[in-house]
């Protein structure tokens, strides 16, 4: 099969999806019921399509009780799909991490960021990092786009960005300035 394809849908689905859980919490917490009935049935589908189950199941159940009127029951079957999405999410970024040819840019990379454009977005983003600036995430994740999906390291620190886990992401960070210098 085609692993960059392979590479770029998961690192789509980590970026696009990794905080569905705390969305859900917040449109519970809002009674948003019809977000939540969407999220879940965005997970079911995605949980169907990569071969994760379980997430299929749990975002199924918690859709199905939300079509029916029960929205009484939604907290108790959101916290299982949370128990499940998060090592998901954190395992694809792990094998994204870790298929990265040896953490090399790849030539495309080289193109897009060329003049120094990746330095200075490194310089900035290592600044918001180190002063634990919440815009610290959306930062990480423009310099992920820029650099491709085929750019693992910088997928993991635009997570880490996002979780707000800024001593780790400052050592992701330190990773790709090496790879790109």
């Amino acid at each position: 099969g085609n692993r960059s394809l392979l590479r770029k849908l998961l690192a789509d689905l980590l970026r696009d999806h990794r905080d569905d859980a705390q969305a859900m919490r917040l449109a519970l917490a809002r009674g948003d019921m019809s977000a939540v009935q969407r999220l879940a049935h965005t997970l079911k589908g995605l949980g169907g399509t990569i071969g994760a189950q379980t997430l299929q199941q749990r975002a199924g159940a918690l859709e199905a009780v939300l079509r029916s009127g029960r929205p009484q029951e939604a907290p108790a079957l959101l916290e299982p799909i949370a128990a499940t999405l998060a090592p998901l999410m954190e395992g694809l970024a792990d094998w994204l991490a870790r298929t990265t040819q040896a953490g090399a840019p790849s030539t495309a990379t080289a193109a897009r960021l060329e003049g120094g454009a990746a330095l200075e977005r490194l310089d900035e983003l290592e600044s918001l990092l180190r002063n634990m600036d919440p815009d610290a995430g959306d930062k990480a994740d423009a310099l992920a786009k820029a650099l491709g999906p085929g750019e693992a390291i910088a997928a993991r620190l635009a997570v880490q960005s996002g979780e707000f886990d800024f001593a780790a992401a400052l050592d992701s960070l330190q990773q790709l300035r090496e790879t790109l210098t």
